[in-house]
């Protein structure tokens, strides 16, 4: 009997393989495929599985990816009408007209639950829009059926803000319960952190695209968020390729950005541009002074300690180092070499930054460390043995005179070699993963 029983799921699956593999295309619905979900929804957390159309022959991952981009297009082309038909709508508010360039977004909106007016028929476009006004819109357009109206006495925006929090979109946010956060704008570096946590509550994990900082000239003063916000498309500059981390946005600009979250319009094409020179250089806000951008730095400068070593012969233990080739946007720059000399395990000084050098690409240069006093104590030995010896270099731009800079240090204790790479005046140094063996490998045998 067992024999026979197994014999009959066996013929049952050799059944429903022939109906898969042969039949005319049908449907299967509601079909549920390991942990995959359907983004044809505005809330990505509430959706069911779609209808899938399986061909003869077609495998139901094909099949899959084949109905959801489907309902992608459908979806593009429901939302390209309806934007069209806001567009074309009577006015609703008295400052918001049908040929101001903002209009069709804030009807969109509109017509979609987000946005309202601010009373006496008007929108106020161009005023700043606020952290309350910014979590009343997302709670609206993504998670409406969580939206708990019984705090609204504490602030009107309590019930929105409380909706975003229970979903974990707050997470990575600061947040204040006072109603005096409420009323505040908000920094776009901070609204670009909140899209990104929106986005993937949705469903949508947004990508930085490779080199977007050779688009945005302010780029070292952004959010990681900034970034991945701008390759997606919902957030661009200010103009003069400036992104303007610290500023804010207007209710007008909102409105097109939630425009994009939520695909009711196209989001920007975004193409990574071309390093130029701005992207080499920053300068420091506040201040009068400038650094190369230690992404730039950091391959230039690794190449210097790979053209460097320590060595020996008959006159004592020197330092030789060739300058690299360097970009055309850095011509102006040579690099500077220094070096401290210290007994091991000790903080006495064999000798201390004396005199740097500046070498050209292409310069090579030689100093002896037994002509480097300091004080009363000349380092005389022909081998480092068990001293220590610092070597720094880092790109320098002659006419700017002293400034911050970021730098790559060689230490060598005993043995042990390490390169650190340094945001001169700024954070502490950092091990970088570098092969400096060579640097004291002719005076440690």
């Amino acid at each position: 009997m067992k024999v026979h029983f197994f014999r009959s799921r066996a013929v049952c699956l050799a059944v429903l393989l022939f109906l898969v593999s042969f039949t005319p295309a049908y449907a299967i619905s509601n079909l549920a495929i390991g942990q995959l979900q359907n983004p044809d929804t505005e809330n990505a957390t509430t959706s069911s599985p779609p209808t899938i159309h399986l061909e003869p022959g077609q495998d139901i991952k094909s099949a899959w990816e084949a109905t959801l981009k489907k309902q992608e297009e459908t979806k593009a082309e429901k939302a390209r009408q309806e934007f069209l038909a806001a567009s074309n709508q009577p006015q609703v508010f008295d400052d918001v007209a049908p040929d101001q360039w903002h209009f069709p977004y804030v009807m969109t909106l509109y017509n979609k639950g987000g946005v309202s007016g601010l009373g006496n028929g008007c929108f106020d476009p161009d005023a700043e829009v606020t952290r309350g006004e910014l979590y009343a819109i997302a709670s609206r357009l993504v998670m409406q059926e969580k939206i708990n109206m019984s705090s609204a006495d504490v602030h009107w925006a309590m019930p929105y803000l409380d909706a975003l929090v229970n979903n974990h979109v707050m997470n990575a946010m600061p947040i204040h319960f006072d109603s005096t956060h409420f009323d505040e704008g908000i920094s776009r570096n901070l609204l670009a952190m909140f899209l990104v946590s929106l986005a993937k509550y949705r469903g949508e994990e947004l990508e930085k695209l490779e080199s977007i900082e050779n688009n945005i000239d302010d780029s070292p003063f952004c959010e990681e968020a900034v970034f991945k916000a701008y390759s997606a498309g919902l957030l661009t500059g200010k103009g003069n390729d400036l992104f303007d981390p610290d500023g804010t946005m207007t209710r007008a600009e909102m409105c097109v950005v939630f425009c994009r979250l939520m695909k009711y319009v196209p989001r920007e094409e975004v193409v990574v541009q071309p390093p130029k020179k701005s992207d080499f250089f920053v300068t420091l806000p506040n201040e009068d002074k400038w650094k190369v951008l230690p992404e730039v730095a950091h391959e230039y400068l690794l190449d210097a300690v790979a053209n460097m070593y320590v060595g020996e012969d008959e006159n004592g233990v020197y330092l030789h180092a060739t300058a690299p080739a360097l970009p055309e946007e850095l011509a102006d720059c040579t690099f500077r070499y220094g070096m401290d000399g210290f007994y091991a395990n000790s903080t006495t000084y064999l000798f201390q930054s004396p005199a740097p050098f500046d070498l050209k690409p292409g310069e090579s240069h030689a100093v002896y460390l037994e002509n480097l006093d300091y004080g009363n104590t000349p380092f005389r030995s022909k081998s480092i043995g068990d001293n220590h010896i610092k070597i720094s270099v880092y790109i320098h731009r002659p006419m700017y005179g002293s400034s911050d800079r970021y730098l790559t240090v060689v230490n060598s204790v005993d043995d042990h070699l390490q390169a650190w790479d340094y945001d001169f005046g700024g954070s502490t140094g950092k091990y970088v993963p570098a092969d400096v063996s060579h640097v004291f490998a002719q005076v440690k045998k």
